[in-house]
């Protein structure tokens, strides 16, 4: 993030990026924040964690509007750039394995 990102602003970039789940159905679990300890080079220093439960859906997600929205209007503005890094899994059937 640029070093001028004031309080309120990543306030409120955070409240856009965690209110994304209930303006998508297709995210199951969001959790988000500062990096406790960015590493040596300092350049990440937020992270975004999404579940979702299909392939398909994370698609459906990539393309929404309102998400590339959030991006282009509350995060992209405090930023130099982003990494995405997108993996499969599987998890148990148990509806808590979706929080872990």
């Amino acid at each position: 993030m640029k070093a001028e990102l004031s309080e309120d602003e990543e306030s409120d970039m955070l409240d856009f990026l965690y209110t994304s789940q209930y303006h998508m159905n297709v995210i199951l679990a969001i959790s988000l924040g500062r990096i406790a300890e960015p590493g040596t080079n300092g350049y990440y220093t937020y992270a975004v964690y999404m579940r979702f439960q299909k392939k398909e859906d994370f698609v459906k997600f990539y393309n929404n509007s309102y998400y590339l929205g959030v991006v282009k209007y509350h995060v992209s503005p405090h930023c130099y750039g982003s990494i995405s890094v997108d993996y499969e899994s599987q998890v148990q059937d148990d509806i808590l394995a979706i929080f872990r």
